[in-house]
C-alpha cells in the first residue's frame, strides 16, 4: 500500500477538486484516470530492452502535482450541488477498484482519507475551502448511505 500512498493522495485531492466546483465524473473507475508517466513505484524494475528503469520517487505533493494524474471521459459528467450525486460519484470509484482490483479496500480509504481534505494550493478551491469540512462531512454521511442501497437512488419521498 506504501507504494500507492501518491495515487491514492492524487486521486483523492483531484476528485475533491471535481466535487468542490460542483462538476460530478459520472464514470469514475480506473480507465478514467490517466498518467502521462511510469509511476515511481516501477523504479527497480526491468523493462523489455533490459535495462533496469531509474525514477525519483513521488514524495511531495508538488512532485505528485507536476505528475500530471488526470481524469479523462467526461461523457457522463455533469454539474450538480448535491451530496447525493458526489457520493455516487465516489461508490461508483469504490465499485470500480474492488471489481477490478478485489483488495482494494483499503486503497479506497486512503482515497477518501486525501478526498476530506480538499485539493491542495489551488486558488479556484479557496474560495469554496471554508465550507469543504462541512460538506465533505455530509458527502461521506451520504456515501454510506448509498453503500447501502447501491448507486440507484432510491424512489421514496
Amino acid at each position: 500500500m506504501q507504494d500507492l500512498e501518491w495515487l491514492a493522495r492524487a486521486i483523492g485531492h483531484g476528485l475533491s477538486q471535481l466535487h468542490a466546483a460542483n462538476i460530478m465524473h459520472g464514470d469514475l473507475t480506473t480507465s478514467n484516470l490517466m498518467l502521462p508517466f511510469v509511476p515511481a513505484v516501477a523504479a527497480g524494475a526491468v523493462a523489455a530492452d533490459g535495462t533496469t528503469i531509474t525514477l525519483p520517487a513521488l514524495t511531495s505533493d508538488a512532485d505528485i502535482d507536476q505528475a500530471g494524474l488526470s481524469f479523462i471521459d467526461f461523457g457522463l459528467s455533469f454539474f450538480s450541488l448535491t451530496e447525493e450525486d458526489a457520493a455516487v460519484d465516489l461508490y461508483v470509484l469504490e465499485r470500480a477498484l474492488t471489481s477490478t482490483h478485489p483488495a482494494s479496500e483499503d486503497f479506497f480509504r486512503r482515497i477518501i482519507h486525501y478526498y476530506e481534505q480538499g485539493p491542495t494550493e489551488n486558488e479556484a478551491f479557496a474560495k469554496s475551502a471554508p465550507r469543504w469540512p462541512a460538506r465533505v462531512k455530509l458527502i461521506l454521511k451520504r456515501l454510506s448511505l448509498v453503500q447501502v442501497r447501491g448507486r440507484k437512488r432510491s424512489m421514496l419521498g
